[in-house]
């Protein structure tokens, strides 16, 4: 394909002040790329370098992003994005360095998603900042037989957190629902509830299980008569 470049030179005088700007670039079929100088008084020269390339892999388009940024007396950040997409599966992944950056001097994001089937939504988060890793994972599946929400978190120095939450479908009228409740605040629970309709009825029961709500194999059954009815 054909490759167009430009080069573009500034310079502004305020007052006794001069301030110069250059800028090269190039922009191909599939890739491209910019480099800024900026020299501004009083203040260290301030460079840029942007690249980017993309292609296709099938089905697959991917494309990566590169920045180089040099400031002040020999600081930099360097911020590498790639992306992929697929038909059922989304990819991002950002890596950032900033070696003489006080706060934070690597940081890592990476983001998945997957729809494995119709339904079925996949999503991966990991973040790793300066060594502590950040996780999730969440899982949703819109089924009117068997919805389910499941995510789960993980931190540094913490136990994992989960929270899930299913739903089934036995029959035209009859569902179970389980929650299962892991180290949310602290809390745990784990509890199972089955309803029936009946004509003129609703049979609930359920079974919970918490230590820190002093339940063990606690159980609920409650039936529902219809008021107008006096069987």
């Amino acid at each position: 394909g054909e490759k167009s470049e430009y080069d573009l030179k500034q310079a502004v005088q305020v007052n006794a002040d001069e301030y110069k700007f250059d800028s090269k670039g190039y922009v191909a079929e599939n890739e491209g790329g910019v480099k800024l100088h900026l020299l501004a008084p009083h203040v260290e020269p301030f460079n840029i370098d942007t690249k980017y390339k993309t292609h296709s892999e099938g089905e697959k388009h991917v494309g990566n992003v590169e920045v180089k940024a040099q400031y002040g007396k020999g600081k930099s950040v360097n911020l590498v994005v790639n992306g992929a997409a697929a038909p059922q599966e989304y990819d991002l992944d950002i890596k950032a360095n900033a070696p003489q950056a006080e706060n934070l001097k690597k940081l890592d994001l990476s983001l998945k998603t997957k729809n494995p089937s119709p339904d079925t939504y996949v999503v991966l988060v990991a973040v790793d900042a300066d060594g502590r890793v950040y996780k999730s994972q969440s899982t949703v599946v819109y089924s009117e037989a068997n919805p389910l929400i499941d995510v789960s978190y993980t931190a540094p120095n913490t136990p994992t957190s989960r929270l899930y939450v299913k739903g089934v479908k036995l029959s035209e009228n009859q569902a179970k629902v389980e929650v299962k409740i892991v180290n949310i605040r602290d809390l745990s629970l784990d509890a199972v509830s089955e309803a029936t309709l009946q004509k003129d009825n609703i049979i609930l029961k359920v079974v919970a299980n918490s230590e820190k709500l002093g339940l063990k194999n606690y159980k609920v059954d409650v039936a529902t008569k219809d008021a107008n009815n006096n069987g």
